[in-house]
């Protein structure tokens, strides 16, 4: 089994806390399969699959949860090349507006509040054109 693995796999595998039972489960009993790049592929075992394994009684719920979202990656030579987690470990960063102005524009919050005000007189304007009969 360790010689399926690089020393690059090996050593992310630790780092990342996935152990080589988890591994060696996942390379039995992957059923997705996804294009990596450079010939390699990736190899996940889904939620369905790990259900019908812990039904069946081969496969510990506690070993399942931690293959849940764990992907191999395999080179075309069959060496696994790394070991990932699927999950986000962190939100995406977002950026915040402007709060300064360049010279001959409007802030982003200037922008925001001439079409809020835009937008309230718009719906005023509908709001009068209706007509809403007396009951």
């Amino acid at each position: 089994m360790s010689s399926l693995l690089t020393k690059h796999a090996r050593k992310q595998a630790q780092r990342r806390g996935i152990s080589i039972e988890a591994v060696s489960l996942i390379i039995e009993e992957a059923d997705i399969r996804d294009w990596a790049g450079n010939g390699c592929r990736s190899l996940q075992i889904s939620s369905k699959r790990l259900i019908q394994l812990i039904a069946q009684g081969d496969l510990e719920p506690c070993l399942a949860d931690r293959v849940k979202n764990v992907s191999l990656v395999r080179a075309s030579d069959g060496a696994i090349v790394t070991v990932i987690h699927k999950i986000r470990r962190f939100k995406l960063r977002k950026y915040c507006l402007r709060k300064f102005k360049i010279r001959g524009t409007k802030t982003w919050k200037s922008m925001a509040q001439i079409n809020r005000a835009k937008f309230l007189q718009f719906l005023t304007s509908q709001l009068s054109n209706l007509a809403i009969p007396a009951i």
